[in-house]
């Protein structure tokens, strides 16, 4: 009956169902809500479905990554946007940059790659520093702002580079600022001696 209840059409009876069916999260439950996430023509049950795997832990994490895989783009973006889920590992990350370099459609690529920056693992680093690489603006843009939550100190000379692309100059700099890496005080300075002011 309470599965029934993550499609009721009153968001409080589905509220009420998520922190009931979280409590005891078993496999017919998991079941339960890959379909839920699978729901085109119910926002509300995949919603439901989505905050319930999302809060699961380890078991629902591992069916959000399995929607990584569902031919609809719609679905992969939902289930990229509520990972990693918390206490990501290693495991998590390897999953996710596999999944971002099989993905064709941008938008859900986009979505994985900002997934892995929330993971806030230093092993997320290099498959997004490689992302800066491809050329795809729409791609290096999200990659940067994954780069920025991980927000290691290190990468900053990595990243520096990019401030001579015009397109990629405004993201380069809100990274940048959140990295709070002392290699970037000078060349900065630098800009603004020169009278360049981008925002950050």
């Amino acid at each position: 009956a309470r599965l029934g209840r993550l499609r009721d059409e009153d968001y409080r009876v589905r509220e009420r169902a998520v922190a009931a069916l979280g409590r005891r999260f078993t496999p017919r439950v998991a079941s339960a809500c890959a379909v839920a996430l699978a729901d085109d023509e119910n926002a509300g049950h995949r919603a439901a479905g989505l905050a319930l795997l999302s809060k699961a832990g380890a078991a629902g994490r591992s069916v959000l990554l399995g929607a990584l895989q569902h031919p609809s783009a719609d679905v992969r973006i939902s289930a990229a946007a509520a990972l990693p889920g918390p206490g990501p590992g290693a495991e998590t990350v390897a999953s996710l940059e596999a999944a971002a370099r099989r993905e064709a459609d941008p938008n859900a690529r986009a979505a994985i790659l900002l997934a892995l920056g929330r993971t806030g693992r230093r092993e997320a680093i290099a498959p997004l520093l490689a992302v800066l690489g491809e050329g795809n603006l729409w791609l290096q843009v999200h990659a940067l702002e994954a780069l920025g939550i991980i927000g290691d100190p290190d990468i900053a000379p990595r990243i520096l580079p990019l401030l001579a692309v015009d397109s990629l100059r405004p993201g380069v700099l809100h990274t940048l600022a959140r990295l709070r890496s002392p290699v970037c005080a000078e060349p900065l300075t630098r800009r603004a001696a020169a009278g360049e002011r981008d925002a950050f």
